[in-house]
């Protein structure tokens, strides 16, 4: 007993935590262990991970490790530890060789681990990468790379359900994008059914219905799509099928949600879909009841804030309910997390009134809540007042200046996109004129140079076209001037 409470002593007091994915510097003092003999050449673990991980396969490879031969120094940057708790195969393979005392094994594993390129979500041709997708689903978009599929399912009990994804003449060129990267139902029904200890068939199932439910977490939403609502409906509230069985049957939820999903044919934001509003928010209470049985914790919530739109801030919107003076307007979220409760609140000559006018709220930054704060202490708000319309006039000379101005500049940028794209499509034109053509003439362009088909001509053209575009658009003279409304603006904000 004496040596556990030593060694958790220790533990708390003198080995540092593990920074994982971060990095640790030189000046954050921690104690580096590599494989002995160089075995995996950059492999580093941390004093942490050294002996939560590496000790606790003993015997295994507690004699396999030896402390870093080269001090981390401060030019030598961040080293970030492999068996960190993000490095969820390293783990599990040091884990599972270890406790057989596969040396080999793991150094092999290691090295094919460590030698594939992280996933960054982004789109690649089919043919760019190693695929991997459940067994039995047919939809061609829904797979996992080589990345994400070894760190989430290899070398354990769920690596069966998956099978390599075969390539055709057809789909090596289409482009795709890891699931596990834009599919968060994905992540989530993975992580409840693994952490439960479900039968990895169950894995399967639940994977098959999400691949072939709409995609959710998308800024355009679900159309056509079908929503579970609450067992007591909310209005504005849904969650997609996706999401449904991710989020709710997999942790044991269904009971408070309906049986039956509802169409609903405009396109709907699922509750679940981190481009609303108040994901955050609402993720943060669903967590809260998952934690401590009480769903009253989350429903409350949705009940309060699902029709509550997040402010604008400088932008002015129209058709909203306002609470305020007219001189200073305060809009539905701001009243609700900020101003409710407090002094002048009920005395407010706006009390969810509709506005069909655009309006720009007043109370969402930090000067402007002082103000009120100050007006409340003070039980008088004839300064706020009078700062407001102050505000209210420099934003008339700035806000709406400004959007125009933007709106001209992404205008022409755009516009010399298209340019560009015209020029790559013209050159690409007067190329394989060149190879396959039997044109000798030479086209002459204003830059001078010389071209064998009036594509390149066009090209050129359309390049020169997008670069002055592009100029407009930088002009110094306007970017100072946005800068100076920018300037002006912020001293009220």
């Amino acid at each position: 007993m004496a040596a556990l409470v030593a060694y958790m002593r220790r533990r708390s007091e003198v080995v540092k935590d593990c920074k994982g994915e971060a990095g640790a510097l030189a000046a954050d003092g921690m104690q580096w262990y590599i494989p002995a003999g160089d075995a995996i050449p950059h492999l580093v673990v941390c004093e942490a991970c050294y002996e939560e991980v590496v000790l606790a396969t003993a015997p295994g490879f507690a004699n396999r490790f030896t402390e870093h031969h080269t001090p981390q120094g401060v030019s030598s940057g961040k080293w970030v530890c492999d068996l960190g708790r993000q490095m969820i195969y390293m783990r599990r393979i040091t884990w599972s060789r270890g406790r057989k005392g596969d040396w080999d094994g793991f150094v092999a594993e290691a090295k094919r681990r460590m030698a594939m390129p992280a996933c960054e979500g982004k789109i690649k041709t089919a043919g760019q990468n190693v695929w991997f997708r459940p067994k039995g689903v047919t939809v061609d978009e829904f797979r996992f790379c080589e990345t994400c599929y070894t760190d989430a399912f290899a070398d354990s009990k769920w690596e069966d359900v998956f099978e390599k994804v075969v390539e055709t003449s057809k789909t090596e060129w289409t482009m795709h994008k890891c699931a596990w990267k834009w599919n968060l139902p994905v992540t989530q029904f993975t992580f409840a059914v693994q952490t439960t200890k479900q039968p990895a068939d169950d894995l399967r199932l639940g994977l098959a219905v999400i691949a072939g439910k709409p995609r959710c977490c998308t800024r355009e939403g679900i159309k056509g799509g079908r929503f579970y609502n609450l067992r007591n409906a909310v209005s504005e509230f849904g969650v997609c099928e996706a999401c449904y069985e991710g989020f709710v049957r997999a942790v044991g939820m269904a009971s408070f949600f309906s049986d039956i999903p509802v169409t609903i044919p405009q396109a709907a934001y699922c509750v679940f879909n981190t481009f609303l509003d108040r994901w955050g928010q609402f993720i943060e209470r669903y967590n809260e009841a998952l934690d401590t049985g009480r769903f009253s914790a989350y429903e409350d919530a949705v009940r309060k804030w699902i029709d509550i739109r997040g402010c604008s801030r400088q932008v002015a919107v129209a058709k909203r309910v306002w609470y305020g003076w007219p001189e200073c307007p305060v809009c539905l979220d701001c009243f609700e997390t900020f101003v409710a409760g407090t002094t002048l609140a009920g005395s407010m000559p706006m009390q969810k009134k509709y506005l069909e006018e655009e309006t720009a709220c007043c109370m969402y930054s930090f000067k402007q809540r002082k103000r009120y704060q100050e007006a409340c202490a003070k039980n008088d708000v004839s300064e706020l007042l009078a700062t407001s319309r102050e505000r209210h006039a420099v934003w008339l000379e700035t806000i709406p200046v400004l959007k125009m101005m933007k709106e001209r500049v992404d205008a022409e940028l755009d516009a010399a996109n298209v340019q560009v794209q015209i020029s790559a499509n013209h050159m690409a034109a007067d190329s394989m004129g060149c190879v396959f053509g039997s044109n000798t003439y030479v086209y002459s362009a204003e830059g001078g140079y010389g071209y064998k088909s009036w594509d390149g001509v066009l090209s050129e053209q359309a390049w020169n076209s997008a670069m002055a575009m592009r100029q407009r658009a930088a002009n110094p003279q306007r970017i100072m001037e946005m800068r100076r409304l920018e300037d002006k603006w912020a001293e009220y904000e």
